[in-house]
């Protein structure tokens, strides 16, 4: 049998000292965010005040000081995580290099740095835990039972995206054809409309 030798090769050229130091803080983050500890504290937290918050556009004065110690409890515990995981860690350069990258990232950090920036965010986020608290699923994310024979589906990693999803089936659209059996127009065999949580168009 011959051997074969493979050579990977980038096209995009060196990484930047910058991006990599960029791509060690995030990689730091994503460790902080699969950690048990830090989920379980985030849970403790939100489970701790949702029961405050209201599904009204109106937003009481008492939601700011939540806000303010929420962002304080995790900004700490994320920038000591970071300070002992990044060599040479400086927080007013991560965040210029976060807004140097606007529109550019996604997954689960920018989310959750999101719940850190933006009271909208934070204010979803705590009533999908104030849903989960009442039974109405929410924080935990998944698909449930909408009862109608569809599944409806809140936040997704419990960060308060605001990525609700409700998901119904079709009407049976049968059509004979003249080549063989009758089969379903597959286009219209699942219907897609926005469910809880999902910001309007």
């Amino acid at each position: 049998m011959d051997e074969c030798e493979f050579e990977i090769t980038s096209t995009e050229g060196p990484v930047d000292a910058e991006t990599q130091k960029f791509d060690a803080i995030i990689g730091a983050l994503e460790d902080l965010l699969m950690s048990d500890g830090f989920a379980e504290a985030q849970a403790q937290f939100c489970r701790a005040k949702c029961d405050v918050f209201e599904d009204t556009e109106e937003n009481k004065l008492e939601y700011t000081p939540i806000f303010d110690e929420y962002t304080e409890t995790l900004e700490d515990k994320m920038m000591g995580h970071l300070d002992r995981s990044v060599e040479g860690f400086d927080a007013t350069e991560f965040f210029d290099m976060i807004e140097s990258r606007e529109g550019q990232l996604d997954g689960d950090v920018f989310d959750l740095l999101m719940t850190l920036t933006s009271f909208e965010a934070f204010k979803e986020l705590m009533l999908d835990y104030k849903r989960e608290a009442e039974g109405e699923g929410g924080a935990e994310g998944g698909a449930t039972d909408d009862g109608n024979g569809g599944l409806t589906g809140g936040n997704i990693f419990g960060l308060g995206l605001g990525a609700g999803f409700s998901v119904a089936p079709a009407p049976a659209v049968g059509e004979e054809q003249l080549d063989g059996d009758e089969r379903p127009d597959l286009d219209d065999s699942l219907v897609i409309t926005p469910g809880p949580g999902a910001d309007s168009p």
